[in-house]
């Protein structure tokens, strides 16, 4: 399964499954899925356990809530192995 259906997929933990289907890079995760501050929260913790890492206070911004697209690059780019302390892929910390 491809980076950004898992992601969908764990956004559809979050809502309901019809606004969750019209998902796309442009996709704004507040506006057009209407994704509160406890919904937002659930879902950072969900992809935490989903992809094995840790979201650092520090790095969410509105950019990366706002716009599918830059959360999964944000995604990519924390779980990329090159990344990754050895013996801990996918985890930061």
């Amino acid at each position: 399964m491809q980076l950004g259906e898992r992601i969908k997929n764990v956004i559809l933990r979050n809502m309901d499954y019809e606004a969750a289907i019209k998902i796309g890079p442009e996709t704004n995760l507040m506006r057009d899925l209407e994704l509160d501050s406890i919904r937002m929260a659930y879902l950072l913790a969900d992809l935490e356990e989903e992809f094995h890492m840790i979201i650092g206070m520090d790095e969410i911004s509105p950019a990366m809530l706002t716009r599918f697209q830059h959360l999964e690059d944000y995604v990519r780019l924390k779980t990329a192995p090159e990344l990754q302390p050895e013996g801990k892929e996918g985890s930061f910390g």
